[in-house]
């Protein structure tokens, strides 16, 4: 089995370090999206989602345009922001996609995505998905340090993630990400992990950002139970990142199941 993470029972981080959470839904392109504003899904979702915005990219291919001609746009791209902007349900041709970056418990997470894809599905009766998956990024910062000092963070994760942060062969690097992946019987599993710079002045993160997904033809009336399936690992590989007597930086509350 490629992925061996320990499995570990849920426990919500009030101090989580997730930065976004973001799934995904991909299926064969429909045109009625390209052509045809959704008002109707807006109808479905704007009790949650009440705020829109419409994105539309502009393709300029320089060789191919003649005199005369101008540059076309892509198919455009619908945001359906809940009211503080935390929470988003997008739409394009090709995908739909909820995403938060105020994570608080895989719950929550849950029910939202149950209530889009549920809208989704009635509104434009997709017949498969061709790509499902589950991103989680989190982002530690010296917040995060005992110390208040980066290097506290660096003490927070397992010795694997950090030794040649931890060396003195290269001293203050700028950058420092690796990526591992590793594929099981049907998902992928892609993990990026390591330091970064970020902000005015450029101040050091560490990143640990875990992606899993599956492609093939998949069945849309299994899409929480794949979901709750993906969360459960990313959340194990989460937890096997952290040291095992720092896990009470991130403010650990009652177990409760299945949410994180």
């Amino acid at each position: 089995m490629p992925l061996n993470f320990p499995i570990v029972e849920d426990v919500h981080l009030a101090n989580a370090p997730l930065r976004e959470v973001i799934c995904q839904v991909r299926f064969p392109i429909l045109l009625r999206i390209a052509h045809e504003e959704p008002a109707a899904l807006q109808e479905r979702i704007r009790a949650r989602f009440p705020m829109l915005e419409t994105e539309r990219g502009v393709v300029i291919e320089m060789e191919q345009l003649k005199p005369g001609e101008r540059a076309g746009f892509s198919p455009p791209v619908y945001r359906f922001h809940n009211p503080d902007r935390t929470c988003t349900v997008s739409l394009a041709p090709d995908f739909y996609a909820l995403s938060t970056t105020s994570y608080r418990h895989w719950a929550d997470f849950a029910d939202h995505l149950a209530y889009a894809a549920n809208a989704a599905q009635d509104v434009y009766a997709t017949p498969y998905a061709t790509r499902i998956g589950l991103r989680c990024i989190n982002v530690l910062d010296h917040t995060f340090s005992p110390s208040g000092e980066f290097g506290g963070v660096l003490e927070l994760l397992r010795d694997e993630l950090t030794v040649m942060l931890k060396s003195d062969a290269i001293l203050s690097p700028e950058l420092a990400m690796q990526r591992i992946q590793a594929t099981t019987d049907e998902d992928r599993f892609v993990f990026r992990y390591g330091l970064f710079h970020e902000g005015t002045p450029p101040e050091p993160r560490f990143m640990l950002d875990f992606d899993l997904y599956t492609e093939g033809n998949m069945n849309l009336d299994s899409l929480l139970a794949r979901c709750d399936r993906y969360h459960q690992t990313i959340y194990s590989a989460f937890r096997w990142c952290i040291a095992d007597d720092k896990l009470d930086v991130f403010q650990p509350e009652l177990m409760i199941g299945s949410e994180a």
